[in-house]
């Protein structure tokens, strides 16, 4: 009974839910392992279950299954390793029966028990379409067998992991991919197996057709496996190409890979390697074939090779010095010699194509100059004919796709060795127009890597589907590597945010300071007081981008004045593009001046795409009224976007931190206020109104009402030099000017233990840690958790850590350290990691 119950027990870990995260077998937390000393001692029954509450925890409060994959389904081999040994066992049957529970806790809707015979063979979940009910040689047993189970309903037929599809030779009705038959797809990340997607493996505009017999007795290249697997003979029913034959990839309804007939290799795999509509195996068996084949790793294979016959070569003239060699030397020289000058024009050749593809891809260039006529001279001169460059198509089919993949393949491998990584990523568009989502990872050294651009015209850009690009490239790097994942805040690309970090807790969910400075200026841009002088900036500007003329003239004129820099165009991708544009108007108003006011080189008209009006001549003419207004308002329009602009310049940097951005937003607030207080510029009451209205908003939304706004106080907190600063001490931004200082003493009441900052703030910097304490660390199995927490229960801990933030924020042993000016914060900290009374803060 106790081994059918563990058969059933297989098949429910072999359906866990998709929503868990699938990591490696070696990323997996479930390690399986006996304790030798302990088996000997206390038996299989004893050693088994202390390996249990290890690995899967104490059952209490029952177990909870963290994960699938490989590593969870080794608990099996574990209890059948117990069974074989005590097949009644009690213990061991409890076990089995509680991991079930666990399992079915999961698959609520599931009742796995009356679609699988437990009696069967454990088998891999293959198509639905095959019956699920046991046959007999009677037909009788059979049908009363089939009357008592329920049919799962018939599914179209799937690929399953590291297996191939089989071909279809007749048309069929395109059939939802149900969400079990999905989770053997890929991962259930992917958007190849995201029942939103609407995944159909038909394509109503074809007929597929058998795959044609390869007789190999023919000869030929044989046909590369994950090629078959994902591409489909067929024949198209409509368009200018009835009737005519073709390959297409499975997703082609979504993703339109279709190629001529017969197949072309390096086409096809360009295409295989970047698909998400394909399963998750053959993307990454096509995207690693592809990769050998670049021009780079060809090098490094060769490179390898050369360096085991330099060893070799070494080892034959150790033998020889000892009279070891035999005679006939001479005709193997002769021999080594031809060898020698064949692989020397073979790594010629690899070492001049990667040359090649680093050329073009650096530097930008189209690649049909590989087909010019000089190109192929250049080369040919060069190498004295020794070399014969690769085709455009060859270039764009082949070596630039593959070298992608080789990159792509060395990033993840060295991604998966970092720690502490940080996700972010955007949606573009291309003229063609195209919609992409790159998205970057960067790691603790501040080297960002761009791992993926996603194609995805041809689907709905909802949150779901960009959280399916998140999940499914944290999960092939490893989701514990991970600490933040960051975006703009627009609609989507904020629900695929939350969605993601639903998954896994311990990711901070962030959104983009810059875009959320950007669009305060817009904001205020769009105040009443500043629309007419960025119109005519944008009149102005738009009158020098038409007209050649005007801006040769324009630039000799600023040459003369030693102007070095000319007019900046409004764009819509450069953050703070309005201020850049204003503060160039005003730059270059002497050689305005000069052209239009006085020498009148230039008369700004009407023309064609253009809306100037004869006026605006007039702001033009040095120390005339309408002049020295338009310089006035464009000074007061540029004073008060310059903290924001500069805001941004800094927090671009690749070295800002979560207390950098509480600083620039202090920084800029306390700016505002200065303007405010003063007001030389004579801003409107409504005005100064509105900006104070707009900042604190924006402010509010994104450092203390944000989905991880504490991180940002915190960090700052934590910054050694900051962390009894007057800005801690002061909750409404805009009522007063801060700076960041020391406090040489508070008797506030509101202050705890002497702790020098508020006590509401203190309180929500400590609740932050603990949560991250538990939320992070404890979440880990016990075999993974930091030495500083080994042993150590979530409660003692949490106590710990608030003791030691009491004693860092008074400044007490051994938080005193001091720190140099120059000093990184993360250095200081490092120091103080294996302190005792500061190790668990550190």
């Amino acid at each position: 009974m106790a081994l059918n119950k563990l058969k059933l027990l297989e098949k429910q870990l072999n359906r866990l839910p998709a929503s868990l995260p699938s990591p490696s077998l070696e990323q997996s937390s479930y390690q399986w392992h006996l304790d030798d000393d302990f088996l000997n001692d206390e038996g299989i029954v004893a050693a088994t279950n202390q390996t249990l509450e290890r690995v899967m925890g104490m059952r209490v409060n029952g177990l909870t299954i963290r994960e699938r994959g490989k590593g969870i389904l080794g608990v099996i081999e574990v209890l059948n390793m117990a069974l074989k040994n005590e097949p009644s066992n009690s213990i061991i049957d409890k076990w089995i029966d509680d991991i079930s529970e666990a399992a079915k806790g999961l698959c609520p809707g599931e009742n796995v028990s009356s679609a699988i015979d437990i009696d069967d063979p454990p088998q891999a979940a293959g198509p639905a379409s095959q019956s699920v009910t046991s046959s007999s040689a009677d037909g009788n047993d059979t049908q009363k067998k089939s009357k008592s189970k329920k049919v799962a309903p018939k599914l179209k037929q799937t690929a399953l992991p590291n297996t191939t599809l089989p071909r279809k030779t007749t048309k069929a009705a395109a059939v939802p991919v149900s969400s079990d038959a999905v989770d053997h797809i890929g991962d259930a990340s992917d958007p190849a197996s995201n029942p939103k997607t609407d995944l159909t493996y038909d394509d109503p505009r074809y007929l597929d057709l058998a795959e044609p017999e390869v007789d190999r007795r023919k000869g030929g290249a044989i046909p590369d496996e994950d090629m078959l697997a994902a591409t489909v003979h067929c024949r198209a029913l409509e368009g200018s190409d009835v009737g005519k034959e073709f390959a297409r990839c499975l997703g082609s309804f979504k993703c339109n890979g279709i190629w001529v007939w017969p197949r072309r290799r390096d086409r096809i795999l360009k295409h295989l390697s970047t698909c998400q509509y394909i399963p998750a195996n053959l993307r990454q068996s096509s995207s690693k074939k592809q990769g050998d084949k670049a021009p780079v790793a060809m090098l490094e294979k060769r490179k390898a090779e050369d360096d085991q016959i330099e060893k070799e070569v070494e080892r034959a003239a150790s033998k020889k010095r000892c009279g070891k060699v035999a005679e006939k030397e001479t005709s193997q020289a002769s021999l080594v010699l031809d060898l020698a000058r064949d692989a020397g024009r073979k790594e010629m050749k690899e070492t001049l194509d990667n040359d090649v593809v680093m050329l073009i891809c650096v530097a930008g260039l189209p690649p049909r100059i590989a087909d010019l006529q000089q190109w192929k001279t250049l080369l040919n001169h060069a190498t004295r004919g020794l070399y014969k460059p690769a085709s455009k198509d060859v270039l764009r089919d082949n070596h630039i796709p593959a070298t992608a993949s080789w990159v792509r393949k060395k990033q993840l491998e060295y991604l998966k060795t970092q720690w502490n990584l940080t996700g972010t990523y955007d949606g573009s568009a291309t003229r063609r127009p195209q919609s992409i989502y790159t998205f970057h990872v960067t790691d603790s050294h501040r080297r960002t890597f761009l791992i993926e651009g996603d194609e995805s015209s041809a689907v709905s850009h909802t949150g779901e589907h960009i959280s399916s690009i998140h999940q499914r490239i944290i999960k092939e790097i490893g989701p514990e590597r991970f600490v933040a994942l960051l975006s703009d805040n627009t609609g989507n690309a904020r629900k695929g945010r939350e969605l993601t970090v639903g998954v896994w807790q311990h990711i901070f969910n962030l959104q983009d300071a810059v875009h959320e400075q950007q669009l305060t200026i817009l904001e205020i841009t769009k105040l009443e007081e500043f629309e007419e002088t960025i119109e005519t900036v944008r009149r102005l500007l738009q009158f020098f981008h038409h007209s050649t003329a005007g801006t040769n003239h324009l630039r000799y004129t600023l040459d003369k004045f030693g102007i070095s820099r000319g007019l900046e165009a409004i764009g819509n991708t450069r953050f703070a593009t309005v201020y850049y544009a204003c503060n160039s108007v005003l730059r270059c108003l002497p050689a305005l001046y000069q052209l239009i006011g006085e020498d009148r080189t230039i008369e700004l008209t009407q023309a064609k795409r253009m809306s100037l009006q004869k006026e605006d001549n007039r702001l033009f003419v040095a120390d005339s009224r309408g002049a020295l207004n338009f310089k006035l308002e464009l000074q007061k329009l540029v004073r008060v976007l310059r903290p924001f602009a500069l805001s941004i310049k800094c927090l671009e940097s690749a070295h800002s931190t979560p207390a950098d951005v509480f600083i620039y937003w202090f920084g800029v607030m306390s700016e505002y206020e200065e303007i405010f207080s003063t007001n030389a510029d004579e801003l409107k009451k409504k005005t100064i109104l509105d900006i104070r209205g707009i900042i604190n908003r924006r402010y509010l939304g994104m450092v203390k009402d944000g989905p991880s706004g504490d991180v940002y106080i915190t960090s700052f907190f934590l910054e050694p030099r900051y962390r009894d600063a007057a800005a801690l001490n002061q909750p409404d931004p805009l009522r007063r000017t801060f700076v960041l200082r020391k406090k040489t003493g508070n008797n506030d009441q509101d202050l705890i233990s002497g702790v020098p900052i508020r006590k509401e703030t203190f309180l929500r910097i400590g609740k932050f840690l603990c949560e991250v304490l538990l939320r992070r660390e404890y979440s880990q199995p016990p075999s993974a958790l930091p030495d500083v927490l080994n042993g150590l229960d979530p409660e003692f801990a949490s106590a710990d850590l608030t003791q030691q933030l009491v004693a860092y924020a008074k400044r007490d042993y051994p938080f005193n350290l001091p720190i140099a000016d120059s000093e990184c914060p993360l250095t200081w900290w490092k120091k103080l990691r294996y302190h005792s009374q500061a190790s668990l803060l550190a």
